[in-house]
């Protein structure tokens, strides 16, 4: 008869190790899908280890923000090399989101607190649903 305790142990110390490798993997790429696929590790399971497990949920947040931070640093470096070699496109995205001249007055004026020019949207759709309201009255 096989001893429960022995296999209880022996299924803690697999699942340990693949949570171990989830963790590996999930810092190199912060995508839950892809870190799923690439260890083999059914989304149900992670989400069962995640409720099961408040330390390994912890540090998988904490894991994910650092893969995050990551992929930021790396995409960071590979735009400003885009701008070294000129490309306009790089060169715009950057100015845009880095260099207040070169953004739009109208998400200047979000980041200042102020209210984009013109009417809201629901405004505009209000206006016109009474202006379609008069039309078909006239007829």
């Amino acid at each position: 008869m096989v001893d429960d305790t022995a296999y209880e142990a022996a299924i803690e110390k697999r699942q340990a190790e693949e949570k171990r490798k989830f963790i590996e993997a999930l810092r190199e790429m912060p995508i839950i899908a892809r870190v799923c696929k690439m260890t083999g590790t059914a989304r149900t399971t992670y989400y069962r280890w995640r409720k099961e497990d408040g330390a390994f949920a912890s540090e998988c947040d904490e894991t994910w923000r650092q893969g995050i931070e990551f992929m930021n640093d790396m995409s960071e470096s590979q735009m400003l090399q885009l701008v070294g070699e000129k490309s306009l496109p790089a060169i715009k995205h950057w100015l845009a989101h880095n260099s207040s001249r070169y953004q739009s007055p109208m998400v200047m004026r979000i980041k200042q607190g102020r209210k984009p020019v013109g009417p809201s949207l629901m405004e505009v759709i209000k206006r016109l649903n009474e202006s379609d309201t008069n039309t078909n009255e006239e007829d």
